[in-house]
Formats: C-alpha cells, structure tokens, sequence
C-alpha cells in the first residue's frame, strides 16, 4: 500500500510539471481576501520573503492559468470578487483587460473598488465570437496582466485556446460565467461559486474583518456610484471552492462585501461568535477576574 501511495504521488507531480511546464514559475497572485486565500493549498514552490531570513509559503492563483466565477445571477457577489482578484494581479504592473459585451462595466464603480482607470482598457463586441476573439488576443499580450469580463455560452475549444494564451504569456484571465456551468468540463484552474445569502438567514451571521475597505477616490465619484447602484448595502455571499485543479475542493466561507468600496469581510455565526469569546475568557480567567473587579 505505501509503494501504491508513493507511486500514486509521483505519477501526481509528473502530472502537474507538465501541466505547469509553460507557465511562469513561482508568479501567485492573491484573491484580494485572506478567507479567500485560505481555502487554496500552500504553495511551496513559491516562497514569500520576510522579515530576516524566513520563508514563508504563498497562498494565491498562479499567473498563467485562468478561473472562472460562477454566480446563478447580477449581484450575487462573482463581479466584484473576481474585479478584486484583477485587481491584485495589476499591482505590480500591466494592463487590466475588460471584455464588456453587455455594457455593465462602470468605470466609476471600478475606480471605488480600487482598479486603475489609467491602465484599464475596455473593449465591447457585438457578437460572442468577436469577444471571444477578444478575450484570446488580450491573454496573448504580455503587457496585460489580467483579462476580465462576462462569458456566457462559449465552447470548451475557446476555453481551451483561453489557456494556452494565458500560459504563454503569464495573463491571467478572470471570467464571471453561469452557475449552470458547474460540474461541466472545463480548463479553468479553478471555479468559485458564488450565492447570495438571504436576508432572514443573514440575521444568523456577525462580521469580523479581515480586510480594509478602499478607500473613496472622491465624493464626486461616491454620489455618482450611489445614483448607479441604489441598493448597494453589504450583502451576505457564500462562496465555495468548487473546482480546484490538482487539489481539493468544496471548502467554502461566507464574506460580507460593500459593493460600494469593494470591502470584503468574513461573517461568522451568532453561536460561533460567542463560542470564540467563551474560549477566550476560558484561556484567560484572569483578564475576566481583572476586569469584574474593575
């Protein structure tokens, strides 16, 4: 049994070097959210200096493959979950690619949640296979650094020139689709399937922060995004980690996103809460002792 385990495992990595071969080595990017990047497994290939001389292994997407992000319909949390990830993948240079078919790109929107307007370029199609076409000429061009936008119908030949363009030229190329996709073949690294919760369940769940908001560019700019979108209050979104290529998936976690700076916190449970506090006065009578006689 163990020869079968250490054989299977060798067959594993064999596997995924050659997978990998064409992509830039070592490149991750972060989702923008640490919840997010929790559910990814650790990358030791990839090592992140420090302070001093440790190492510390990187949780992210690689550059040169593509994700998808799968919401069964507007709103659901996939638009700007993945903007954000395009987002980080811009950081450090290169263009940010929007493919907008159906004219829902708004710049203003964009710029609150903290892209780049400078180094966007938006392109619009009239026909599917003119933004396919797009979506593959974009990822070819080492000078973007992620292809985003909205990909409904297309074949699994197009998604696979996706990847082929992605991995030549390290782009990375972010796509929001259907939720009807799940489960069908695909040659993305990795899906997200986003629900949003709803209101009476949202009742159950207090927020701990994990990430700051961005902040506003301008007021001018706020009272334009708040005429835009007049429902644009924190929702509630599950999303769960529903195909991860060479890794386990269906792990997932519930975020609080303002849709009006791009702020995404992780939301936890009343009982989980007041389990983390009872926890913590339990590891530390004293400071409960101290503060009762105070």
């Amino acid at each position: 049994m163990v020869a079968k385990r250490e054989l299977l495992e060798s067959l594993r990595e064999q596997v995924q070097r050659i997978e990998t071969a064409g992509r830039p080595n070592g490149q991750f990017v972060s989702l923008g959210c640490p919840a997010l990047d929790a559910l990814l497994p650790q990358r030791g290939d990839a090592l992140l200096p420090q302070r001093g001389d440790a190492l510390l292994p990187q949780r992210g997407i690689a550059r040169g493959t593509i994700h998808e992000w799968l919401a069964p319909r507007g709103g659901s949390g996939a638009e700007i979950l993945s903007l954000i990830a395009a987002r980080e993948a811009c950081r450090d240079g290169g263009a940010l690619a929007v493919i907008d078919s159906i004219g829902c790109f708004y710049p203003p929107a964009a710029a609150l949640w903290g892209i780049g307007l400078e180094n966007t370029i938006v392109i619009r199609s009239d026909s599917r296979r003119d933004a396919a076409w797009a979506i593959d000429q974009a990822l070819r061009c080492s000078a973007v650094a992620a292809v985003w936008g909205f990909v409904d119908l297309i074949g699994e030949r197009w998604l696979r020139r996706f990847q082929l363009s992605a991995e030549q030229s390290g782009c990375l190329g972010l796509f929001v689709r259907p939720a009807a996709e799940a489960g069908k073949p695909t040659w993305s690294e990795s899906q997200w399937l986003c629900r949003g919760v709803p209101r009476r369940a949202s009742r159950n769940f207090r927020i701990a922060a994990l990430a700051k908001p961005v902040a506003h560019q301008s007021k001018d700019s706020s009272r334009e995004l708040a005429a835009h979108q007049r429902d644009g209050e924190d929702r509630l979104v599950q999303v769960r980690l529903a195909r991860l290529r060479g890794g386990a998936a269906g792990a997932s976690v519930t975020l609080q996103i303002d849709f009006q700076t791009g702020g995404v916190q992780v939301a936890r449970r009343d009982n989980e809460a007041d389990c983390v506090r009872l926890s913590e006065r339990l590891a530390n009578p004293a400071v409960g002792r101290r503060a009762a006689r105070a």
